[in-house]
């Protein structure tokens, strides 16, 4: 039975592997890490590696930005059984190393389990600096809200209030200004043409009611490019924050290249296709309708 080894490489990544020698080299066979996310009680497999023959190194997320949904699926099942393999095996304490006031402490470990070296008392740390707490952008807040600064024409205004379909500004330059509406599709796409508007644009998602509905349901529909698990998984990063830039590279780098067929629920045939740029359906019906959407807006 090989040995097993478990450590910690980061505060919610841990590798977990099997090892042998050959020729004096530690092998894996294999080391897998993993994302533990505490508050579900799960892991998320990260990287797969076998040394010898043949021989596998494979990462879900290979570079910023990018990630194999294929992969982590893949990885995920195989880890299932791997796991339930081990808990058969019977596997029980031998060594560890414990950190202690900033040291490693080597600890080995009776066949019960318990450690035959006494822990170190542990000093109480000095207490930590008090450290303001960072107002961090809500990542479920719409992008503009009433009181924003915008930049529309080239002119200064501030939301004066904001509808189920129009959004009204108010130039700042005047002393007594005349609230100016806007349909909310024209009033984010004047905020998507002027730069100073980029911290509300990079969270600027696209206009519900101005969605072609055949777009929509070949997106996200039944047969559609987005899935249960990547509709999860882009969620997610909506809930950490990141901005329509990082996320739209995220999309481009996972679905570029894809081309299926679906039926709509209008019965006609659609071809969808994803490149760099965005998403396009190709609709089979009489007009032969094209309709496309950037990963930006999706």
């Amino acid at each position: 039975m090989m040995p097993l080894h478990l450590q910690w490489i980061d505060t919610d990544v841990i590798a977990v592997s099997h090892t042998y020698q050959q020729n004096g080299d530690l092998m894996y066979d294999p080391e897998m890490t993993f994302r533990i996310d505490r508050e579900k009680g799960t892991l998320e497999s990260l990287s797969f590696r076998q040394d010898g023959f043949p021989r596998r190194n494979d990462e879900v997320y290979p570079e910023p930005g990018k990630w194999r949904p294929k992969l982590r699926s893949s990885l995920n099942r195989f880890a299932q059984q791997w796991f339930k393999n081990i808990s058969q095996q019977n596997y029980h304490k031998r060594e560890a190393v414990a950190v202690r006031n900033g040291e490693d402490v080597n600890l080995t470990f009776d066949p019960d389990g318990k450690a035959l070296e006494p822990a170190l008392a542990v000093q109480p740390e000095p207490a930590a600096p008090e450290v303001q707490p960072y107002s961090a952008r809500d990542p479920l807040a719409p992008a503009y809200q009433v009181g924003d600064t915008v930049y529309v024409d080239n002119r200064r205004y501030v939301i004066a209030s904001i509808g189920q379909t129009h959004v009204q500004i108010e130039d700042t330059a005047q002393r007594y200004p005349t609230p100016r509406p806007e349909r909310i599709g024209d009033f984010e796409q004047h905020l998507i043409r002027d730069s100073r508007n980029s911290e509300i644009t990079r969270f600027l998602s696209a206009y519900l009611p101005e969605v072609n509905d055949d777009l929509r349901e070949a997106l996200t529909g039944d047969g559609g490019l987005l899935e249960l698990r990547d509709k999860a998984v882009i969620a997610g990063y909506i809930q950490a924050g990141e901005d329509n830039l990082k996320i739209a590279q995220r999309l481009a780098d996972t679905y570029a290249g894809t081309a299926e067929t679906m039926t709509l629920l209008t019965g006609d045939q659609a071809d969808y296709f994803a490149d760099k740029s965005g998403f396009e359906v190709h609709i089979l019906d009489k007009f032969n309708t094209k309709v496309s959407m950037t990963w930006q807006l999706v």
